[in-house]
């Protein structure tokens, strides 16, 4: 080696050494920062849906098995369950007020479907000068079967306090309906809207469900006596009668067995909608030696 300094020869080989490290290294660091990002990503991902679980805590009733419902990504923002800019890790944009949770209810647990949107893929913007709206009621609504939708409304202020109008549409899947027919099970979303003078609109959606939460009617005689003689012939269905709000003839199972031993007898009666509303009634029949 020159006392003076390198030799080109060594030079040559220091610059071939880092270009060898630099084809090594590089890549790698390059995979950390994207597994980083996409790490950041998942946990995003599970702060959203935790939020929309504790969302539905505070403004569902309990959901049913199968039930679906959507909640946009604006609704948690404006509830306090995210902050307004929840951003994504991968681009460092801010998730979009359209993003999308479906949830879904399955073996009594929440399955979360996620459809985020990065803010410069939709026209919109996040300004704390758009009009304030506040759904009257919950954002997701519960309604028996044939029975009326009453319609809660929503109130909106502009950023300088005034009263806004508020208006709604009615949404059966991507159809605009001019009202929620309560005759079949659907799932409809109402969209509320509220512009100021400056033409920024802010939008809410309540989601409504219609379900069947009315469990069937039994009812039989209230005083049944029989002899021992006619244990043996009689109809236990007799006299026997099932009702539903929803459901024709439904069927009512006997569950016991009646016998021709002298005392008081019960007879247990199971009717289920096809919602799987149960009821179950017991009846007292008498039997003795002789009428």
């Amino acid at each position: 080696m020159n006392k003076n300094g390198f030799t080109l020869i060594e030079l040559l080989g220091v610059i071939v050494l880092l270009a060898v490290l630099g084809v090594i290294i590089i890549p790698k660091v390059g995979n950390s920062i994207t597994n980083s990002k996409n790490q950041a990503y998942d946990a995003q991902v599970i702060n959203i849906k935790n939020s929309a679980n504790d969302f539905l805590i505070d403004n569902t009733e309990v959901m049913k098995n199968n039930d679906i419902i959507t909640i946009k990504l604006g609704v948690l923002k404006q509830g306090g369950y995210l902050p307004v800019n929840v951003k994504n890790p991968i681009t460092g944009k801010i998730f979009s007020n359209e993003s999308i949770i479906k949830v879904t209810k399955n073996n009594e647990k929440y399955d979360f479907e996620l459809a985020l949107i990065d803010l410069e893929d939709v026209n919109e913007t996040i300004d704390s000068n758009y009009p304030i709206l506040v759904l009257n009621g919950s954002y997701i609504e519960y309604v028996n079967i044939n029975e009326e939708y009453k319609e809660k409304n929503a109130t909106a202020q502009d950023s300088n306090g005034n009263n806004i109008e508020v208006s709604i549409q009615i949404k059966d899947g991507n159809q605009e309906v001019q009202k929620i027919d309560t005759s079949s099970f659907k799932t409809y979303n109402i969209v509320y809207s509220a512009t100021d003078k400056e033409k920024r609109t802010t939008t809410a959606t309540r989601t409504v469900i219609i379900r069947d939460n009315e469990a069937p009617k039994i009812t039989f005689p209230k005083e049944t006596t029989l002899s021992v003689e006619e244990v043996s012939s009689f109809d236990l269905n007799k006299d026997v009668v099932v009702t539903d709000n929803y459901d024709k003839n439904i069927k009512v199972s006997v569950n016991s067995q009646l016998s021709n031993k002298v005392g008081n007898h019960v007879i247990t009666y199971t009717a289920t909608d096809s919602s799987q509303n149960q009821t179950i009634e017991r009846r007292v029949i008498n039997v003795v030696l002789n009428k």
